[in-house]
């Protein structure tokens, strides 16, 4: 019954049934249901029919988000530029200074050091927040867990090494306190970027 069902009904209706369900094993409830109903040409037509009018709608969210998402990755390239400006500023005091164990220097560097945690933050906030946007997002392989596993390292690394810059020029209570705000934006990133962002690839 079911074969003589799908040899009446369109080519256009069978494609879109076997791509529905190679994407969505939930899909399969649909073909319990067919096989089950009395007239499953007329569920089937039904279904796709439902299913054209989702993906319009889909597809027009879509363009809807196109400028907004523009704009978000606009602010990615803003935030990108004042974390190395705060990076750049930071290399440059600690080498030029005469004398940065002074209070003033100490205080300087401390901001600028907070400067680069809080827009290292924004853009990694950012960043994460436009997978949400995404129409089709890939299945979450190995090789793309360890990507974001390293991603997110790197921003780590990236922190740290400015702690270890500190260190090198004998400045040690910067340093410490550096490394608790570290530990801190660290404890925020993972609570409201990466805790959150896994369970959205999941």
């Amino acid at each position: 019954m079911m074969r003589q069902a799908l040899s009446r009904i369109s080519k256009k209706y069978i494609l879109e049934i076997s791509f529905r369900i190679s994407h969505h094993n939930s899909f399969c409830l649909y073909l319990k249901f067919v096989a089950s109903y009395r007239e499953p040409e007329k569920v089937i037509k039904c279904v796709c029919d439902n299913m054209e009018r989702g993906r319009e709608m889909s597809a027009e969210n879509s363009e809807q988000y196109r400028d907004y998402m523009r704009h978000r990755t606009n602010l990615n390239s803003v935030l990108t530029l004042f974390s190395g400006f705060s990076f750049t500023a930071i290399t440059i005091l600690i080498t030029r200074l005469q004398n940065p164990s002074t209070l003033e220097a100490q205080f300087m560097l401390f901001f600028l050091m907070f400067m680069l945690d809080f827009f290292l933050f924004l853009l990694g906030y950012n960043t994460a927040q436009l997978i949400y946007l995404c129409k089709y997002v890939p299945p979450l392989t190995t090789g793309t867990r360890v990507f974001n596993t390293l991603f997110y390292f790197g921003f780590i690394l990236f922190e740290f090494a400015v702690v270890a810059m500190f260190l090198i020029w004998n400045l040690t209570f910067l340093a410490l306190t550096a490394m608790v705000m570290n530990i801190l934006f660290l404890i925020a990133s993972y609570l409201l970027i990466w805790k959150p962002f896994q369970k959205r690839r999941k």
